[in-house]
């Protein structure tokens, strides 16, 4: 049978491997704009073509995207 102590044992390793990906994942070049619009869906719905647009537009009339968000709490 499945333990307590196993599951909380599973969970530390889960967040370890989560944490050790982050980690990793971080040392590697930011991810393009545009890429957070790409390879989601099979055909792009109008909606997100547009905001794509607005977005890119928006960054090469405001130069440089400064990234403010907090770190990726785990």
């Amino acid at each position: 049978m499945w333990s307590e102590a196993e599951d909380t044992k599973l969970a530390e390793q889960i967040k370890q491997e989560i944490s050790d990906t982050v980690t990793e994942v971080m040392k590697g070049k930011p991810p393009t704009l545009s890429s957070m619009f790409e390879e989601v869906y099979q055909e792009m719905p109008l909606n997100l073509q547009w905001q794509k647009e607005e977005l890119l537009e928006e960054a090469r009339v405001k130069g440089k995207f400064s990234d403010s968000s907090e770190a990726f709490p785990l």
